[in-house]
Formats: structure tokens, C-alpha cells, sequence
């Protein structure tokens, strides 16, 4: 058995670092680790942060490279992206997600592939993605009604005569 109790860690970690260089008195910054993120001020042209959304799914060159479904421009603010189609195992023809859902200790299981969160900061936007994932995507719109302070984009499939429909939500 393996646990991993990732699921803040790394936004918190970006938080740290974003603060240190505020401190430093730095305005213009973007930090990543592990595709959470802080940005700052703006970037080297002096236009809003550009942010890729990766596609949940390899690209079919051979070189595993990603391929981008959306672009976020986004000033001072924190930045997080969870998902379901890199970590996770098949088992019987079944595939297991990485992200466990807390009152029943399984793996989460619904149409959501990826939550991105934009919010104040890299931490509290990194638990929101993972909230999201296993909420699911009616849930989750949902909770955004009534919480504004939160962006978020969405890319869920949907199974149509056996083929999986690709759609994205930005809230």
C-alpha cells in the first residue's frame, strides 16, 4: 500500500516562495513547482501571465509530449491543476484514479478529468482543485455559484456510442 498526502503541499510550498520574493520586493514573478502555481505583476513583455491548461490525454507523437486545450491569462494569483489521467493504475480492465474520495476511502469516480483553480493563492487553489475532483462537475458548479472568489475551468468526457466526447467549463 502506498499513501501520498500531496494534496496541498506543493501550492503551499509556491505560496512560501511567492511571499519571500514580495518580501524581497519583488512584483513581477511567476513560480511553479509541479504545475501549482503563483503569479505576480506581469511577465517580460508586460502583459498578463499566460497559463496553459494541458489536454488530458498523450499526444500521439511517441515523444509523450503535451498537447495545450486552453490558455488562461491570469495577473497576481494563485493557480492549480488536478487530475485524474497521469496518476492512476488499471486493474482489470478498470481504471483506478489517484485521488481517493474521503467518505468512502475509494477512488473519487466521476466525469471530471481536470479541475483548474484560480484563486487568491496556490494553496488554498490546489485544495479546491482536488475538492473538485471529487465532487464532480454538478457539485462543483454548484459550490462556484455561491463562491465568486474562485475561477475555475473544467474538462470532463462524456461517453457518446463509445466514444469519449471531450468538453470544457469555465466558471
Amino acid at each position: 500500500m502506498k499513501l501520498d498526502f500531496n494534496a496541498i503541499a506543493q501550492g503551499y510550498s509556491v505560496d512560501v516562495i511567492a511571499d519571500y520574493l514580495r518580501k524581497k520586493g519583488c512584483e513581477d514573478f511567476y513560480v511553479e513547482i509541479g504545475g501549482e502555481l503563483v503569479v505576480s505583476g506581469s511577465n517580460s513583455e508586460g502583459t498578463a501571465w499566460r497559463i496553459g491548461i494541458d489536454k488530458p490525454v498523450s499526444s500521439n507523437d511517441g515523444k509523450g509530449s503535451r498537447v495545450i486545450s486552453a490558455v488562461l491569462s491570469v495577473q497576481n494569483k494563485g493557480i492549480a491543476t488536478s487530475g485524474n489521467y497521469r496518476k492512476f493504475y488499471k486493474k482489470g480492465g478498470k481504471i483506478y484514479a489517484h485521488t481517493l474520495h474521503p467518505k468512502t476511502g475509494r477512488p473519487a469516480e466521476n466525469e471530471l478529468l481536470s479541475a483548474t483553480v484560480v484563486a487568491e493563492n496556490a494553496a488554498e487553489a490546489d485544495g479546491m482543485a482536488t475538492a473538485f475532483m471529487v465532487m464532480g462537475l454538478k457539485e462543483s458548479k454548484q459550490f462556484l455559484a455561491s463562491h465568486k472568489e474562485y475561477e475555475a475551468f473544467f474538462i470532463f468526457s462524456k461517453k457518446k456510442k463509445k466514444k469519449k466526447i471531450f468538453s470544457f467549463f469555465f466558471f
